[in-house]
């Protein structure tokens, strides 16, 4: 998976099927994915509340994650951590009454390293902070006589 950037379905099934992976693990009765690897990891990013989670898994998709694609499964990537170990990722769109989010699901035999649980991490929540700047300063470039929401001021406060 990692050298071809090739899916087999019996790893991960096709685009029909892939909402299967949304449950704990990759292996559904119902499929042949035979080799399906289990959750090893997963973290959730709130948004601010001008994002919506399909933008923001787009804007991740094109630009952190663009190098890791597997080339014949959408939305689905392929990493080798420090310990060589190869695990398969996914971002889901999650959204509730709380607010929006963006939740990696990370698939693999063995437990991820700090690469992936700190240091991609720490990568995408930047990157979804960046996002949600650039959405605030267009709305100020727009109007520059916005009234701030509390829920804006807050935003800006957390960078204290």
């Amino acid at each position: 998976l990692h050298r071809s950037r090739l899916a087999s379905s019996l790893l991960i099934p096709d685009r029909e099927n892939q909402r299967e992976l949304d449950q704990d693990q990759a292996i559904s009765p119902e499929q042949d994915t035979s080799f399906g690897c289990p959750i090893k990891f997963r973290t959730k990013f709130p948004l601010y509340h001008r994002l919506q989670s399909s933008q923001v898994c787009q804007i991740l998709e094109a630009s952190v994650l663009h190098s890791l694609a597997v080339s014949n499964r959408r939305e689905f990537f392929v990493y080798r951590d420090e310990t060589e170990a190869i695990f398969y990722m996914k971002l889901n769109e999650i959204g509730g009454n709380a607010g929006d989010l963006v939740e990696l699901l990370v698939f693999g035999v063995h437990e991820p390293g700090p690469s992936v649980t700190t240091q991609l991490k720490r990568l995408l929540q930047k990157r979804v902070l960046s996002i949600a700047v650039d959405a605030l300063s267009s709305v100020l470039m727009k109007n520059p006589k916005y009234t701030w929401k509390h829920s804006d001021v807050e935003f800006i406060k957390s960078f204290e």
